[in-house]
């Protein structure tokens, strides 16, 4: 079978989007990877440049947030190098997307991505389940010891695994490949449970509960998704008033009700926040970071190299103007889903998108992958268009596109 040029062209593009982490602690390989994002980058930024079309709103907003980000870092005297690896690999996927939309690509795109998605996910479980203790180790001053796997260590599992639901979706409503999409999914879930962080867990129970239980697809609406998040993430971070989540906490994760000694961080991110409120602090050195957010009463904790809740970051590094543009953007995506909600894909987005606004709560995943999380349901529009020229399977009453 032939394989077209076009074809070729955007699994490389893909490439240094579902780049496995092990990739990183290889010479050899992270070099390569780097090459290649450097090229693409560079490559979509002319594309980009070049289109007679105008950007779409959230491309624009996810540019500006990371030109804050970056502006702050340089100013403040940060770690520039970071930031700009930061901007290289976010921008980068809010334009390939955008790119892939304005020429007819989205289908290829979201097929490339699948493959990608498939092949770390697979690699992946067999270093766990052939190697439990670990395919390979390193040492983390905060941490000790290691254990990682192809993607990584369990933490960065869920990074993943709902993105890999999304795309999945996605891709089983262009093609009708259903058991490509549940074999994924039931792979990701599993290897999510014999081997996956706490916070990883509660993402794909969420999604569980949701696949197999027909009227919570029903139930769980973008409004509803967004306000729950939103109020867990008042109760949690601010009020400080998560005594309902202790049965799962406690005794279903094993944790305390500290969120891991989070309480802390999260009061000095906010003093830090308070400080610098219009464009944050920029990207800081890791030294730089523990000394703002790692002193816990006398223990200065090496560990808070981030602020451990996705809102609380976006304001340390950009502030007041960066979190508007995030939440815009995920806004924007809501609104979409809540226009399409009929469609499994808009109720699987919806899901992905609560699933991430919940997870995120305790983590911060700044990583291009979970952005397609923000990023895909923004073109609903265009993807249930395309699905139905190609198998009429969104009619109207018309006999028309609902769209």
């Amino acid at each position: 079978m032939k394989i077209k040029k076009k074809t070729i062209e955007m699994f490389i593009l893909t490439m240094c989007v579902f780049k496995p982490l092990c990739m990183d602690f290889f010479t050899v390989t992270s070099w390569f990877y780097k090459i290649v994002s450097l090229a693409s980058f560079a490559y979509i930024c002319l594309k980009f440049i070049n289109l007679q079309k105008k950007p779409f709103l959230q491309t624009n907003l996810i540019i500006f947030l990371e030109g804050i980000t970056l502006f702050s870092t340089i100013i403040y005297h940060g770690n520039i190098d970071g930031a700009l690896w930061k901007v290289i690999s976010l921008v980068y996927i809010a334009m390939l997307v955008d790119i892939s939309v304005k020429e007819e690509k989205i289908e290829l795109l979201i097929r490339n991505m699948m493959i990608h998605l498939e092949l770390c996910t697979y690699i992946n479980a067999l270093t766990v389940l052939f190697k439990p203790n670990g395919f390979f180790s390193r040492s983390i001053s905060a941490y000790g010891k290691t254990q990682e796997w192809f993607l990584g260590s369990d933490h960065y599992f869920i990074i993943w695994a709902v993105p890999a639901f999304l795309i999945s979706w996605i891709f089983k409503e262009y093609t009708g490949e259903k058991y490509r999409c549940y074999i994924l999914c039931i792979v990701t879930v599993a290897i999510q449970f014999i081997r996956g962080s706490a916070t990883g867990i509660v993402g794909v129970m969420i999604f569980t509960i949701w696949w197999v239980i027909p009227w919570i697809k029903k139930f769980m609406t973008p409004i509803k998704s967004m306000l729950i998040a939103s109020i867990l993430l008042l109760a949690v971070v601010f009020l400080r008033n998560a005594d309902f989540l202790e049965p799962l906490i406690v005794n279903v994760l094993g944790k305390d009700m500290t969120f891991t000694s989070r309480l802390g961080i999260w009061d000095n991110a906010i003093k830090a926040i308070i400080e610098k409120p219009i464009i944050g602090h920029g990207i800081l050195y890791s030294n730089q970071i523990v000394e703002q957010l790692g002193q816990i009463g006398e223990i200065l904790w090496k560990g808070a190299t981030h602020c451990h809740c996705q809102i609380l970051q976006v304001m340390f590094q950009s502030g007041i103007v960066g979190l508007i543009c995030y939440l815009t953007v995920i806004i924007i995506s809501f609104s979409c889903c809540k226009k399409y909600i009929k469609t499994s894909i808009a109720q699987v987005g919806t899901i992905c998108l609560f699933i991430f606004c919940v997870i995120s709560i305790t983590e911060v995943y700044e990583y291009p992958q979970m952005y397609l999380l923000f990023i895909v349901p923004c073109y609903l529009k265009k993807i249930l268009n395309d699905i139905d020229l190609k198998h009429c399977k969104y009619p109207g009453m018309d006999g028309n596109a609902v769209y």
